[in-house]
């Protein structure tokens, strides 16, 4: 059976904005536009975490950057507020200590409005990814429309959880611990609660996007409201120069219900943006959060 499953883009601007127009988004495909969106995440937030290191070297490294990886690493600083339009009042902070920020305030476009920040935790003192360092990208933030719905990412202990990213010689080891995905209504019902952690750690090859492969490991997702767990191992997943996510591969697993019954998962990335979803017998077309083509 085929069933029509709507991005998150599309999916999280009609729960927030409460368009009468949005037909069977809310009800139709909502758990699995946001599974694909969980995976969209966490290529884009690698890729941000990645091109957060470039831009941030200090004076005298910049300039070994070629311009074609200086503008990759400026384009894919912010994804959010490219999706969410143009927030002039959003940027990044200079290196301290090892930590930078990229702050939303008031972002706006049309009725939604995006507020937080994601920080970059460098091992590093001066926001370098050399060779056994780590970066952890910790995000805070929320999307809030008109009708009072917010849509959220958030971590459970910012000291320690988030996004992380090791680099191993010429490759890096990604892993996630204690991040939160959530939409809550106006009156204060959560209709998307999502914890996402890695099993063990996926590793990434290639020091720039032409030449990235995301293989190996395993990343669970939790669905604390109907207790089914998702376990997914990207194969073969790789990127082109100008994508902020990867452009092909697929992410293999299966989804455990609370029934302890399972049912087979499978997203085939097709291009930028765009992916094929098998989940159990329904197959889908979606579109992945936070990939965006330059």
């Amino acid at each position: 059976m085929k069933a029509k499953v709507f991005a998150n883009t599309a999916l999280s601007t009609c729960l927030l904005l409460g368009l009468a127009n949005c037909g069977g988004v809310v009800t139709e495909g909502s758990a699995g536009s946001e599974l694909a969106d969980v995976l969209g995440d966490a290529m884009g937030s690698a890729d941000e975490a990645l091109a957060s290191a470039a831009l941030l070297m200090n004076a005298t490294q910049a300039p070994t950057l070629s311009q074609r990886m200086w503008r990759q690493a400026s384009k894919a600083l912010l994804p959010l507020a490219q999706i969410m339009g143009s927030c002039s009042s959003s940027g990044v902070s200079s290196c301290s200590s090892g930590v930078a920020t990229l702050s939303y305030s008031s972002c706006t476009l049309g009725p939604l409005t995006l507020d937080g920040e994601v920080t970059f935790d460098f091992s590093d003192n001066d926001c370098e990814l050399n060779n056994g360092d780590h970066v952890r990208r910790i995000p805070d933030f929320e999307i809030t429309g008109r009708n009072g719905g917010t849509l959220g990412v958030t971590v459970f202990n910012p000291s320690s959880s988030g996004q992380k990213l090791t680099r191993v010689s010429g490759s890096y080891d990604y892993e996630v611990s204690g991040l939160r995905r959530y939409f809550t209504s106006a009156s204060g019902g959560r209709t998307v609660n999502y914890t996402i952690q890695t099993e063990s750690k996926i590793t990434i090859t290639g020091l720039t996007r032409d030449s990235r492969r995301m293989t190996g490991g395993t990343l669970k997702i939790i669905d604390n409201i109907d207790g089914s767990e998702t376990s997914i191992t990207p194969s073969a997943v790789r990127w082109s120069s100008t994508c902020t996510c990867a452009t092909g591969g697929s992410w293999i697993g299966q989804t455990v219900l609370d029934s302890g019954a399972s049912e087979d998962f499978t997203l085939t990335i097709t291009s930028c943006g765009n992916a094929t979803m098998t989940k159990g017998s329904e197959e889908s077309s979606v579109e992945l959060e936070r990939c965006i083509g330059s």
